[in-house]
C-alpha cells in the first residue's frame, strides 16, 4: 500500500504555520536573553579573562564594568626586589651581582653594600644596567644603600639620604640611614620606597643591639613622616638578625612590628634562608588595606654570599 501524503498546497500551508510560531517564539525570547547578558557582573562566565584579571603592570590601571554601569580600576601588579652585595667582592663577582639583579627586575630594586668603599667597582656597573634596562638609579647615601626604580607613567617626586640616623661609630660601625625615593603614580598616588642596613655584629653583642634598636626607631619616624599624608610607604633592609625569631618586644626589631610594618616573610609565614640558614633580608610595608601581598621569593646566590628577595603585591588605586 502506498504511504499517505498529504496535496501539495496543504503542505506549504503547514510548513508557514511553523515558520511562523517560530519567529513570534523568539521575538519574546529575545528581549530577556538581551537583558540577562547586560547584567552579568564582570568576572562571571562570559566575561573576556583580559578585562577580570588584576595583573595589570605596574603604569595606569585599567578599569571593569560594575553592573550600574561605572568604571572600576583594577588593582596594579607592584614587584619589589632586595640585593645585597657581599663586602670587597671581586669584580667579576661584582658584574655577576649586578647583573642578576636587573636581570630578575622588578618595579623597584633596592641594594645595599654598593658603596664605594665596600665595592669600588659596583656603581659604575649599576649606571650601566640601569640605563640599559630602562631604570632610575638613586646612588648610595650613608653605607651604601640604591634604590632603581622603573614606573611607567610616574614622576619622580623627590629622592634623599634621611639621617645619619646612627652618626658613624670609628671602628665599630658606619652612619646609618635611610635612601629613599618617592613617586607620583597614575592611578596610585603618592608612593614611598625606602632601603637601610643595621649593624652586623653578633647577635649577643647587648650594645649592638641596643643601637641597632635605635636605628629601627629613626626607621619608624621616618615611616611616619612619609606616611602622615596617607601614602603607600616600604622599606627594605638587610636587617641583620633572623626574621624567623626576632620582631617581638626586646628584639632590636620591636620597634618596626610595633609601628605596623609587615616584612613579607610574617605574610607568607615562611623564613627561607637569605644568608647562610638567618632570614636577614626583608621587604617591609605599612599596613595599609589597599596593598594584598601576592608572591613572595627567594632567589639562588648569585656574586654575592646574600640571596636576593622579591615580593609582588596588587595595589588598589587611589579613591
Amino acid at each position: 500500500m502506498r504511504p499517505f501524503r498529504l496535496p501539495r498546497s496543504a503542505r506549504n500551508r503547514a510548513t508557514l504555520a511553523v515558520t511562523v510560531g517560530v519567529v513570534a517564539l523568539l521575538a519574546i525570547l529575545t528581549p530577556a536573553l538581551g537583558q540577562r547578558s547586560q547584567g552579568r557582573p564582570a568576572g562571571e562566565p562570559g566575561t573576556s579573562r583580559a578585562a577580570a584579571r588584576s595583573d595589570t603592570p605596574a603604569g595606569p590601571s585599567s578599569a571593569v564594568s560594575r553592573d550600574d554601569g561605572a568604571s572600576v580600576p583594577t588593582p596594579v601588579r607592584i614587584t619589589i626586589q632586595h640585593a645585597s652585595a657581599e663586602r670587597s667582592n671581586p669584580r667579576r663577582a661584582q658584574k655577576r651581582f649586578v647583573e642578576a639583579a636587573f636581570d630578575r627586575g622588578g618595579n623597584v630594586i633596592t641594594f645595599t653594600e654598593v658603596g664605594s668603599k665596600e665595592n669600588k667597582h659596583v656603581q659604575p656597573l649599576l649606571k650601566a644596567a640601569a640605563k640599559a634596562h630602562g631604570y632610575r638609579l638613586f646612588l648610595p647615601g650613608g653605607y651604601g644603600e640604591a634604590l632603581a626604580v622603573r614606573f611607567p607613567g610616574s614622576t619622580v617626586l623627590g629622592s634623599d639620604f634621611a639621617g645619619p640616623i646612627l652618626p658613624s661609630a670609628p671602628g665599630r660601625y658606619p652612619s646609618r640611614g635611610v635612601r629613599w625615593v618617592t613617586i607620583r603614580h597614575p592611578t596610585l598616588g603618592v608612593l614611598t620606597f625606602g632601603v637601610y642596613h643595621a649593624n652586623a655584629h653578633d647577635i649577643s653583642d647587648r650594645g649592638v643591639r641596643a643601637v641597632n634598636k635605635r636605628l629601627s626607631e629613626g626607621v619608624v619616624d621616618w615611616v611616619d613622616a612619609k606616611a602622615s599624608d596617607g601614602r603607600l610607604v616600604w622599606v627594605d633592609a638587610d636587617t641583620n638578625v633572623n626574621d624567623a625569631t626576632d620582631g617581638h618586644q626586646g628584639t632590636s626589631t620591636w620597634p618596626l612590628t610595633r609601628a605596623g610594618l609587615v616584612s613579607t616573610w610574617d605574610e607568607a609565614g615562611t623564613y627561607p634562608g637569605t644568608l647562610g640558614g638567618r632570614t636577614v633580608d626583608r621587604i617591609l610595608r605599612l599596613r595599609n588595606a589597599r596593598v594584598t601581598l601576592l608572591e613572595t621569593r627567594v632567589y639562588p646566590l648569585a656574586g654575592s654570599d646574600h640571596r636576593a628577595i622579591s615580593a609582588t603585591y596588587a595595589v588598589a588605586p587611589k579613591s
